[in-house]
């Protein structure tokens, strides 16, 4: 999918001049997709008909056909989406699509910026127990590291390890628990790839620690961080003056969201020698 705005980066590959980089594993540098109606059957198995609700939102949102759109927030403790997004934060309806008067951002929502956050988006509002969701999840995890289990997304994974530009720093970064991303990690095969490698690490805020301490060392402009969640991997970044790249397969990214926006890590490679 792409959009009208330039979606690439000149034609480099990777930003020149960089000299630390920051990338998210799950759905970025691993594209997991394809394990997404995976964790939805999971899903039915964990939680029977709540779970199939869950499923079937998520499934209609993904395709565009359900009254919340891609890239809304979802606030599950007042039950009301905000279709706007990140960008405009303060209008309100209800899941339906109803709307109802604008009020201040709530403080704690989930992003339906990519697949996972759209299921769990679902789930909140199918009102399934947080250990039902984590069971769901673990049970794609542990089907993901099953050696006899086709695993997509590894090529890529090795080819954008391999192109990463040599001299910089690495930190890998991403909010899923060790136990469940360590495994990935080995069966991917990339780890002696970086310099840092953190899991469960609280993004947002997990990021803006991690660039206070990259950038006591490197200028902004020389720190690039990439990830495939506008708020958890391309705001923090941004607000400090990062260079920043989206991977955004579903489109919900905007012409000013990200200095750099593609559908994959692929198509970063693909535009040029990397």
């Amino acid at each position: 999918m792409t959009q009208d705005h330039d979606r690439a980066t000149t034609g480099r590959g990777w930003p020149d001049g960089i000299t630390a980089l920051v990338l998210d594993l799950d759905g970025t540098l691993h594209e997991d997709e394809g394990f997404l109606e995976t964790h939805l059957d999971c899903l039915v198995e964990v939680a029977g008909e709540a779970g199939a609700r869950a499923a079937d939102d998520a499934r209609t949102i993904l395709a565009g056909e359900h009254s919340v759109p891609l890239g809304a927030l979802y606030d599950d403790a007042r039950d009301e989406v905000r279709p706007g997004g990140l960008n405009a934060p303060e209008e309100v309806a209800t899941w339906e699509g109803e709307p109802r008067p604008s009020a201040p951002p709530p403080e704690d929502f989930v992003y339906l910026g990519d697949g996972w956050q759209i299921a769990r988006a679902a789930i909140r509002r199918a009102g399934i127990s947080r250990a039902s969701e984590a069971e769901a999840f673990r049970r794609v995890r542990a089907n993901m590291v099953d050696p006899s289990v086709d695993l997509p997304g590894q090529a890529l994974a090795r080819r954008v390890a391999d192109s990463l530009p040599p001299g910089t720093y690495r930190v890998l970064l991403s909010n899923t628990p060790d136990e469940l991303a360590a495994p990935l990690l080995e069966r991917l095969g990339i780890g002696d790839a970086f310099d840092e490698v953190h899991f469960g690490a609280g993004k947002p805020e997990g990021l803006d620690k991690v660039l206070d301490r990259l950038l006591t060392d490197y200028p902004p402009e020389r720190v690039a961080v990439v990830g495939d969640n506008l708020r958890n991997d391309i705001a923090p970044a941004r607000a400090r003056g990062c260079v920043t790249i989206a991977v955004d397969p579903l489109g919900v990214a905007g012409p000013d969201d990200a200095d750099h926006v593609v559908s994959s890590l692929a198509e970063l490679l693909d535009s040029g020698a990397c």
